[in-house]
């Protein structure tokens, strides 16, 4: 089997898990749902990381759901430095 047929199933997968881990707390907004895509996106870097060391250089394809898996994880870390340095912007 050629090398390229064997990384979509890897990145088909990598996309839903970062899709969920993105916009699964603008579906179900409550405070579960963030801990939830903290997971999701800890689950995707696991993921990733086999699929790198699986596929090799074809792996590194996988790093294009990273804008998808990371966002929310990013944005709480910008969220907890705002409040931190300003308790009126915080929720």
């Amino acid at each position: 089997m050629k090398a390229s047929k064997r990384i979509w199933p890897w990145l088909i997968v990598s996309f839903l898990v970062a899709a969920a881990s993105c916009f699964g707390p603008r579906i179900y907004p409550y405070d579960p749902m963030l801990k939830v895509s903290v997971w999701l996106s800890e689950a995707w870097a696991l993921f990733v990381l086999v699929g790198i060391i699986c596929e090799r250089k074809q792996g590194l394809w996988l790093l294009i759901s990273a804008p998808l898996a990371l966002f929310t994880p990013v944005m709480l870390i910008l969220w907890e430095r705002a409040c931190r340095l300003n308790v009126n912007a915080c929720p």
